[in-house]
């Protein structure tokens, strides 16, 4: 990965690290449903990763009634990111329900 961002020893740090997090999310995604090893703390995990994706996602909202109504909207966003980060964070959340009764602590052993 540190050939696409040249010399730039910060640049790669922060792209390794956002690498690291698309890795990490991933596997919780997974083996949230039942796709993979089962991490530690799973289901904080999942409500975390939700939270963070929705909690960004949500901000659509404003956005869009700004736009709708051609005023300023006073957020720091892009409505394009912001419709991107509601779309990731929606199947953690379903997935997340619909999986909540098998994601007891005693269903599966943590991996290794």
């Amino acid at each position: 990965m540190r050939g696409c961002v040249g010399s730039n020893p910060t640049l790669s740090a922060i792209v390794e690290m956002l690498e690291f997090e698309a890795r990490s999310f991933a596997l919780y995604g997974f083996a949230g449903a039942r796709l993979g090893p089962r991490p530690p703390f799973l289901r904080t995990g999942l409500i975390v990763i939700s939270l963070l994706y929705g909690v960004h996602g949500l901000f659509v909202v404003p956005e869009l009634v700004a736009r709708l109504t051609y005023r300023p909207s006073g957020m720091p966003s892009n409505l394009g990111v912001d419709a991107v980060f509601l779309a990731m964070a929606l199947p953690y959340i379903i997935g997340t329900v619909m999986a909540w009764p098998d994601l007891s602590e005693r269903s599966r052993p943590v991996a290794d």
